[in-house]
């Protein structure tokens, strides 16, 4: 069974420290300042029961940061509110801080009650926590009274608690593993002790890690969780991670431990910004602010579209962080403003590593959606001449590979089956034409030269690989193109041939064919037929599509005829012989050694020889 994570929330002196001690029996002040002070510093951890962590919150307004911290790995929010008090500034920029992060329940529980004696106090309290909470993640959430003196309606939080806890559902977005770290510590005889709740995944010991963003590999040495030493921790658990040969300098609130290879280190992300509504403040372009995101707090500068973001607007920006940072797709944070720090919006990463000059992130943020599943449709179609592999966009997403299945099918993708690459049929049919575009560029240029090589498709039309193979076999399929071991033709070509063409091609012809079984270079094909190199080039390759010579090697040709030749003469000696020396070879087609040499290789080169030591062997396709 998965952790559930209930975190408190509330202006400080509120109560929610003493809440939670009547609650699980924990003081979660254990800092000596703390208990000097009398208040909350930093996060406190407590246990309902073995299956529920209380993550307990600083309400002073200095310390914000750590409750955000603590805020962005919960599933339930306790609003904590004092009934002599009411609500108080920290107490409605708590509530906007559980806004942003999308909490699934929460409660409101009602301190200090024993302080009042008017009822009709108490009720105007309730009436304007209902009246605060309208249109948030707590709107009509269950208000419930506690009397601190007496611990009268302890038992009711707990049992509306342990209700609540059985309606959420842990959203399990990727198998890999990650956590937030929001303490760092050095134990004697154990050395970099790491804690945090874990955020997806499993972790075991031995395991390889990865902290971020410095990239630093280490290895885990031993977990905890609930103050007992564990084998393995998963999501939603509360865990102390033993790490070895780390220094605790290396590592900071806000430090990602995770398997290695799964997320990228960046300065700049697309986000997009929701305005909390009753904000004073409104982010104008470049503005600087300060991100909360996962356990990290940085500062960073807003770039938008427009001039400026106002209070419950929302839209999609650029943010450039001042300091690196590692999060993924969807990830959840609030923004501060710089000075004087108030919390005013809140927002979600559509792209964590985003690329190009503003021009293009101008519109790049103008069309991705805030929906993961409708931003992975318009990635699928923008990105149509290097598609991903199923594996990448689950990867990219930071989602098991069954949600993005389950996106497949909703949008009728296709997934090819060998290199699992995603694709629409809208971007089969743009490659499609863009492939028969530049075959009647080519030929418009270069009559005479029916075939491109595969190469120079991929590279000038700037796919991958595995998206070049993809479509040249489904153009063949359908009978547009023939792929040959020079490169594709496109199948319905036919250059046309003057009678001053038919005459240049039968003079090279008969140069090769004078040849003979000697290999003729492309500049003594130019000497001897007094034609223009171009020209030469240009009904060579005719020739070649003809199949009537073949180039086997750097600009030397033969004709076709004297290479088969060769190659009968090949079948004959191997019938015989295992091996084929230098010198027998020679013998076989009287050539000189300088031309001997580059033949043998392009022998080599088709698999009709095979080299073995300074003889060749019978190769694979000799005799197919």
């Amino acid at each position: 069974m998965h952790q559930i994570v209930i975190g408190t929330a509330g202006h400080i002196d509120h109560g929610k420290t003493a809440l939670v001690k009547a609650l699980t029996g924990t003081d979660t002040d254990q800092l000596a300042q703390e208990k000097a002070r009398g208040m909350t510093i930093d996060l406190g951890f407590a246990y309902l029961n073995d299956q529920i962590t209380i993550i307990d919150v600083p309400g002073h307004e200095k310390f914000i940061r750590n409750m955000a911290a603590g805020a962005a790995n919960i599933h339930i929010g306790m609003l904590v509110v004092a009934a002599d008090d009411g609500v108080m500034p920290q107490t409605r920029e708590h509530l906007q801080i559980l806004d942003s992060f999308s909490i699934q329940e929460g409660l409101i529980v009602l301190t200090k009650v024993d302080l009042v004696q008017d009822e009709d106090w108490l009720e105007l309290v309730e009436l304007d926590l209902q009246d605060l909470i309208k249109n948030t993640v707590l709107d009509a959430a269950p208000i419930t009274r506690v009397n601190n003196l007496n611990g009268d309606g302890i038992e009711a939080v707990k049992k509306l608690l342990l209700r609540i806890s059985k309606e959420v559902k842990i959203q399990i977005k990727s198998s890999k593993f990650r956590m937030h770290i929001d303490r760092v510590f050095t134990k004697k005889g154990f050395g970099t002790v790491v804690t945090g709740t874990v955020d997806s995944g499993e972790l075991q010991v031995g395991d390889e890690v990865e902290l971020l963003p410095n990239c630093i590999a280490t290895k885990v040495r031993g977990i905890q969780t609930h103050g007992d030493n564990v084998d393995l921790v998963g999501v939603g658990d509360r865990a102390a991670v033993n790490l070895a040969h780390v220094q605790r300098t290396d590592i900071n609130r806000g430090t990602v431990l995770s398997n290695p290879g799964v997320f990228s280190v960046t300065k700049q992300v697309i986000a997009h910004i929701t305005m909390n509504p009753n904000t004073d403040w409104s982010i104008k372009n470049k503005q600087r602010i300060r991100l909360h995101i996962g356990t990290a707090e940085m500062l960073g500068r807003v770039s938008m579209a427009t001039a400026k973001l106002s209070k419950g607007q929302n839209r999609t920006a650029v943010i450039d962080l001042e300091m690196p940072l590692s999060v993924a797709m969807d990830d959840l944070f609030v923004i501060r403003s710089y000075s004087p720090m108030e919390t005013i919006a809140g927002g979600r990463i559509l792209d964590p590593v985003p690329s190009g000059k503003w021009s293009e992130l101008k519109i790049r943020i103008q069309e991705l959606s805030p929906e993961p599943e409708n931003r992975f449709r318009t990635m699928i179609e923008k990105e149509w001449k290097q598609p991903r592999s199923l594996n990448s966009w689950s990867q990219r997403f930071f989602r098991d590979k069954n949600i993005i299945q389950n996106w497949i099918h909703a949008a009728d993708l296709n997934v090819e089956l060998k290199s699992n690459l995603v694709y629409s049929n809208d971007s089969l049919k743009k490659s499609n034409e863009a492939v028969l575009s530049l075959f009647n560029k080519a030929y418009k240029r270069n009559p005479f030269r029916k075939t491109i090589g595969t190469e120079t498709i991929m590279d000038q039309l700037k796919w991958s690989a595995d998206w070049t193979e993809v479509v040249l076999s489904k153009m063949e399929l359908e009978g547009q193109i023939i792929q040959c071991s020079g490169g594709v033709i496109l199948s319905s070509y036919e250059p046309e041939i003057t009678a001053k063409d038919q005459k240049d091609l039968d003079l090279l012809q008969s140069l090769l064919d004078l040849s003979g079984l000697e290999p003729i270079s492309f500049k003594e094909l130019i000497k001897r037929s007094g034609l223009q190199p171009r020209r030469v080039g240009d009904l060579l390759h005719l020739l070649s599509d003809q199949n009537d010579s073949l180039n086997i090697g750097t600009d030397i040709w033969i004709a076709k005829k004297y290479r088969d030749k060769i190659l009968n003469d090949l079948r004959d000696h191997f019938a015989k012989n295992k091996l084929l020396s230098v010198s027998k070879f020679k013998d076989l087609t009287g050539l000189t050694r300088k031309t001997a040499i580059p033949l043998l290789e392009y022998l080599d080169r088709s698999n009709y020889t095979q080299r073995d030591g300074n003889n060749r062997r019978e190769g694979s396709t000799l005799n197919v």
